[in-house]
């Protein structure tokens, strides 16, 4: 038999497959998409279901499983980077405030 064996005393209704985090599968494929300065910024918008590892989840802050989105950025120098930090800092503070009405405090 190959693969990954299931005891069959713990076994779900329906199988759930853990993968590693996004950084571990991101970072891999970007080492074959950069080979220079040139290709550089590259920018990747990630949405995903996400399943918790945990044994209890908290009411109104966590589900078992949930819609995350996360962006993943390579630059050529750090400039770069802070820059494309701060411009999404300020996407995201702009959404909470004039969709979700939660205002800024102390930024």
């Amino acid at each position: 038999m190959h693969g990954v064996v299931v005891d069959p005393d713990a076994k779900l209704e329906e199988e759930l497959i853990i993968r590693p985090t996004s950084e571990t599968i991101i970072w891999n494929t970007y080492r074959g998409w950069v080979k220079s300065y040139r290709d550089l910024p590259l920018l990747i918008n990630q949405w995903a279901n996400v399943v918790r590892w945990e044994m209890r989840t908290r009411l109104f802050l966590r589900t078992a499983e949930f819609l995350w989105q996360e962006g993943h950025t390579a630059h050529a120098t750090k400039a770069e980077a802070v820059e494309e930090t701060e411009r999404m800092l300020e996407v995201y503070a702009t959404f909470a405030e004039e969709w979700l009405a939660i205002p800024r405090s102390g930024v």
